[in-house]
């Protein structure tokens, strides 16, 4: 069996994938300017990686404080970055959004902490408690993690698999939640445990591909606690994805 096939065959109990193949990028067909000469064009394309290859991209999170933060990843349009979700709260890192009135008074009051989340100048989401104390980052290795964010409300893109790295082992036990919260308020969520996929004659003892795919857009994200002192890599290999046409 080759691994292409093994990556079509992956599951577990209560996983959920998204039907993806299924779903249709909605064109916008209006055309005022007749730009394309035919009267009309796709507002977005979905585009198909090659045969045995895949599109790829490294999200990185860095947990610098001394608390198990629950970390939340894309769901732009319903994100801890704008509206208050108190069930990430930790001790002084209470995760209030950095643009909204209360997490700009509390960066008013304490410019370097604040308890606030927001996006940086280079783009990586930063997680802060009090005043000087360490924070957690996530960043992407190809393109800012906000401008990646938020392309994703308006284009999806389909997961095949994580190759998860990891610095400790106990990491590993900490189960990835992919959750969607549409604006009807349905709310879904699938887990996935990292140890499931863990084979003990593995040669890098840090690092799992987790065979289970997943969409992202902006109605859906993956949750994961990350240990203190942690930090770890997701890398996403992406099947297929949209972009803006002309």
């Amino acid at each position: 069996m080759n691994f292409g096939k093994k990556i079509n065959q992956a599951a577990f109990d209560n996983f959920d994938p998204d039907n993806f193949e299924t779903e249709e990028v909605v064109s916008d067909m209006y055309d005022p300017d007749f730009a394309t000469g035919q009267g009309g064009s796709a507002a977005t394309a979905t585009k198909q990686a090659r045969p045995g290859r895949k599109m790829q991209l490294n999200i990185s999170i860095t947990n610098a404080t001394a608390s198990t933060i629950t970390t939340e990843l894309f769901s732009a349009l319903d994100s801890c970055t704008t509206r208050l979700k108190p069930e990430y709260a930790t001790g002084a890192y209470t995760m209030v959004p950095a643009l909204s009135l209360e997490g700009l008074a509390a960066l008013i009051a304490a410019p370097t902490g604040g308890g606030v989340v927001g996006f940086n100048q280079s783009g990586n989401l930063v997680v802060r408690g009090g005043a000087g104390n360490p924070v957690l980052t996530v960043g992407c290795g190809e393109y800012p993690y906000n401008s990646l964010f938020e392309s994703t409300k308006v284009l999806p893109f389909f997961v095949s698999y994580i190759r998860y790295t990891v610095s400790t082992d106990a990491q590993i036990d900490n189960n990835i939640t992919h959750f969607a919260r549409t604006f009807a308020g349905g709310v879904t969520e699938n887990t996935i445990s990292p140890r499931a996929y863990f084979k003990p004659n593995q040669f890098q003892n840090k690092t799992i591909d987790i065979l289970a795919p997943f969409t992202i857009d902006g109605e859906k994200g993956l949750k994961i606690n990350v240990l203190a002192g942690e930090s770890l890599r997701l890398a996403f290999f992406i099947e297929r994805w949209t972009r803006n046409t002309i």
